[in-house]
């Protein structure tokens, strides 16, 4: 049954979800080609942008969705992505595969000739890997395990054929990973970090100084980090311009001074974020056409309240956290007045809006804006706005 619907989907060129019954991670693309062993999907990520392609095994996946309220949010964010002539960090050229023979072992050997780095899933593993295949037997493969976060922390692994139920290969990260290699090959060098509230406020002061490249994590969510500069702070606030995690510009983001609680200002992951920084401003890919990176801010005003008055003007969309949650919500500031905010959120589909409700400015934590998702999100709702 799964290998019929896949085949229809590829003869109907059909936008599917795909299921694993693995992993709660699932796959939106299109068949790109079907083998004796599984399927290839050209995936694309939450924004709608194509992001390489992924191997699945037949007997990983359990479902394959052909109709959704997803998949018509992600049909028209696809739209809107190509629409707005969106950069792509990708091979133009698909990897080249044969149908109706074993995909598993054409990908590895293909990636092991261009020395392209790929992502596994593995039957005995519960995490995956990433790395680079090093050699290609007839029953395995020999594949270095790297880790972006400390260099030094390589694994060389033989991992047999049978042991593997996916395989992303070509997408943006790992395309800039293929490219940082030597790198990643190198050594690791000391981390150094500021936990205590003094002394990451030094180093917020240094990254807005200096112009230092800093990994920051919120007290809101220690599962979660940003990474960027700090473009302007007072004794409130204060304001990073973000870097996503594909070395491409990824918006602004204004915290409390009593959010962060960890600031990296060495490490290996802000080496690897640096070398994807340079890698695409040569290749002029540093910040996508319907973004603006150059915007200067006050710092010697109130940033909070300034910021939400002109979303409320200019109809933006922003992303808020508050104190104690660590799930944030996106929305439009629709009023704001002594000290409280009437916020209206965009419902979990994103394909419209929810109930407004009052936020007291004293418990905000977070202003994330001028970002490519809710850029993307704001014109689903207007396309969504327009069908009604």
């Amino acid at each position: 049954m799964i290998e019929k619907d896949l085949a229809v989907a590829k003869r109907r060129k059909s936008l599917i979800n795909v299921y694993q019954k693995t992993s709660e991670v699932f796959y939106t693309g299109y068949v790109y080609v079907l083998g004796n062993d599984g399927v290839v999907i050209r995936t694309f990520n939450e924004y709608g942008m194509a992001d390489g392609m992924v191997f699945l095994n037949f007997g990983d996946i359990y479902h394959v969705e052909f109709y959704s309220n997803d998949l018509t949010a992600m049909g028209v964010r696809i739209r809107v992505a190509q629409l707005n002539g969106l950069l792509e960090y990708t091979r133009q050229t698909p990897m080249k595969l044969l149908e109706n023979q074993d995909l598993t072992k054409q990908i590895l050997g293909r990636s092991f000739v261009e020395v392209q780095e790929v992502m596994l899933e593995l039957t005995d593993r519960a995490h995956y890997i990433e790395g680079f295949v090093e050699k290609i037997g007839k029953n395995q493969i020999s594949f270095m395990a790297i880790n972006k976060f400390h260099f030094e922390r390589r694994e060389k692994m033989t991992i047999s054929y049978d042991k593997i139920e996916v395989i992303e290969f070509q997408g943006k990260e790992l395309t800039l990973l293929s490219k940082s290699k030597s790198l990643l090959m190198g050594k690791s060098i000391p981390t150094v970090s500021q936990s205590a509230p003094e002394a990451i406020m030094k180093g917020l002061k240094k990254s807005y100084q200096d112009h230092q490249l800093i990994e920051v994590e919120s007290v809101q969510d220690q599962n979660y980090f940003y990474v960027g500069w700090v473009v302007a702070i007072n004794s409130k606030d204060v304001m990073m311009k973000v870097i996503d995690m594909s070395g491409q510009f990824g918006g602004y983001v204004l915290m409390r001074l009593d959010s962060p609680c960890y600031l990296a200002q060495q490490s290996d992951y802000l080496r690897i974020i640096n070398h994807f920084v340079e890698v695409n401003r040569k290749a002029k890919n540093l910040v996508q056409p319907v973004l603006n990176d150059d915007r200067v801010f006050d710092p010697t005003e109130d940033m909070a309240p300034a910021l939400l008055r002109q979303a409320l003007v200019m109809h933006r969309l922003v992303r808020i956290r508050t104190k104690g949650e660590a799930h944030s919500e996106m929305g439009y500031p629709s009023q704001l007045r002594q000290g409280v905010l009437l916020f209206r959120p965009v419902n979990e589909s994103q394909t419209g809006l929810s109930v407004a409700h009052e936020i007291s400015l004293n418990d905000l934590q977070e202003i994330a804006f001028d970002y490519l998702g809710t850029y993307l999100v704001k014109k689903q709702l207007d396309v969504q706005s327009w069908k009604k």
